[in-house]
């Protein structure tokens, strides 16, 4: 009895050390992978979240169109066809923020100017410097507010019937904005140019909008159907425009509109939507 009192003793010994190191490697394992998780979550960085580059949205009190949100170019091209508009006292606005800050503005206006006291239609070429001139600054119960202003340095109205679709193009070459438009989509008519210095068209406030006819007022359309397409230049071709539906990027406004876009072509309208991408042309001209 004694000899087989040893011998158990010695595998019970055993079992239980081997009992101890599985459950210690289970403990070390289970530990490592809490440590590895763990700081796989905090060394997570928050992903960007990415304008949708198709939806609906409703507008209210402000223009209504897409944004630019593609890469630096030195060209856009905007299509627009307006197939109805009550009432028709709106403008197309294709708005572009360059690199150094200014701002430019080439629109299709059915109130452009009034003539012998009455409206006429055309397009409007405007000039903004960057906000930074004109400065001023005011205490405000302790609060320090610094308001600063641009100016509009350059502007061109040219009288046009009949170009309820066409492109608006702005084009920056050699430190020059030039601004033109076309009824075919195969020529430009270039109607305005103006010194902006070395810069670039960037995403920020680049839009192509619908909105009132000017002097920031607004137009409460009744019934519209207008086909809007942003087109940006690469260097070699035009390319469909990365954009996203939006409400503002101009003083004019529209008091409610639909905007269904998806990339980079978009439809306003109202009263009811139109949930389909339109068929648009290509532009057939080179900036």
């Amino acid at each position: 009895m004694g000899v087989l009192r040893v011998i158990g003793l010695v595998f019970l010994g055993l079992f239980l050390l081997a009992l101890a190191l599985v459950i210690g490697a289970g403990v070390i394992f289970l530990l490592t992978h809490m440590h590895q998780t763990q700081a796989t979550n905090q060394t997570q960085a928050p992903q960007p979240q990415t304008p949708p580059t198709q939806g609906l949205i409703k507008v209210t009190n402000q223009a209504a169109g897409i944004a630019y949100i593609g890469p630096n170019t030195t060209a856009l091209a905007g299509y627009y066809c307006v197939n109805t508009a009550i009432p028709s006292t709106y403008s197309i606005q294709l708005n572009t923020k360059l690199s150094n800050g200014y701002w430019l503005q080439d629109v299709y206006s059915t109130i452009n100017e009034i003539i012998n006291g009455a409206p006429t239609p055309g397009f409007n070429a405007e000039v903004w410097t960057p906000p930074s001139w004109d400065c001023t600054t005011e205490n405000n119960s302790g609060i320090i507010v610094i308001s600063c202003h641009s100016h509009l340095v350059g502007n061109y109205y040219l009288t046009y019937y009949g170009a309820t679709c066409a492109w608006l193009i702005i084009k920056i070459a050699n430190g020059i904005a030039y601004f033109g438009y076309s009824l075919d989509g195969q020529s430009i008519n270039w109607y305005y140019q103006y010194p902006v210095g070395n810069a670039t068209i960037i995403g920020s406030d680049t839009t192509l909008v619908v909105g009132g006819y000017g002097n920031w007022e607004g137009v409460n359309f009744t019934n519209a159907n207008i086909v809007l397409a942003l087109y940006y230049w690469n260097g070699t071709a035009w390319l469909p425009a990365p954009s996203t539906g939006v409400g503002g990027g101009t003083g004019e406004w529209v008091s409610n509109a639909w905007v269904y876009w998806s990339n980079g072509r978009a439809v306003v309208s109202w009263p009811e939507p139109v949930n389909q991408t339109p068929q648009v042309p290509s532009p057939g001209f080179t900036p």
